[in-house]
């Protein structure tokens, strides 16, 4: 179960995706180092897929590309991540629990949090659903 707080709580059946940049990858492939924290980065920096509403997914990555707050390479990827997933193996695999919860509600940064940056970063790269490359997103 997620922390109980006043913030905007994602819901468990949707999903979160992560900007893996390309000295992350190995063979195009997300890393635990794909999901530690960035300089400067208090918690764990996610896209909400489901705030955007278009019906294609390449339209919903192209919107997040516009949207980061970093700069990111054709060769870097999106990794898809499930809410649910990612909640319930922290708290099976490493017995904790995380919160995953949207910062603004304007706009589809979310954040990951507690984050014990090493754990977290294991059990995400553990748990990516799907991974798509900048270049065949921006190609289609």
């Amino acid at each position: 179960m997620p922390i109980k707080t006043n913030r905007n709580e994602l819901p468990l059946s949707d999903h979160v995706v992560r900007y893996c940049k390309p000295f992350t990858l190995d063979n195009k492939r997300p890393t635990q180092n794909s999901f530690q924290l960035r300089p400067g980065e208090p918690s764990l920096s996610v896209s909400w897929l489901e705030f955007y509403k278009d019906e294609k997914l390449n339209e919903k990555f192209k919107k997040m590309l516009q949207d980061l707050r970093l700069k990111w390479k054709v060769t870097g990827s999106m990794a898809i991540l499930n809410n649910n997933e990612i909640l319930i193996n922290c708290a099976k695999k490493y017995n904790f629990i995380i919160s995953i919860y949207q910062e603004k509600s304007n706009d589809s940064h979310s954040l990951i949090e507690p984050t014990d940056d090493l754990l977290l970063s294991k059990l995400l790269s553990e748990n990516v659903m799907e991974n798509h490359s900048i270049q065949n997103i921006l190609s289609n």
